[in-house]
């Protein structure tokens, strides 16, 4: 969001360009809800996933990733 407000302040980012970026960030947040239903570690694990294979155990569980 600050970076959303610093370019919007440069004008360097569009109105269309804004609404889709809200849109996007709203998703992220959502799944992550999401996930955090099903797993309750996620929070944590946001903080220390590194790669794919990390991310993808995260939100379709352990052993998941092939």
């Amino acid at each position: 969001m600050f970076i959303s407000q610093k370019v919007k302040v440069q004008g360097q980012l569009s109105d269309d360009c804004e609404q889709e970026l809200r849109q996007f960030a709203r998703h992220v947040v959502h799944k992550f809800l999401e996930t955090l239903r099903s797993n309750d570690k996620a929070a944590m694990e946001l903080f220390f996933w590194k790669s794919v294979k990390d991310a993808v155990e995260v939100t379709d569980g352990y052993g998941s990733y092939r």
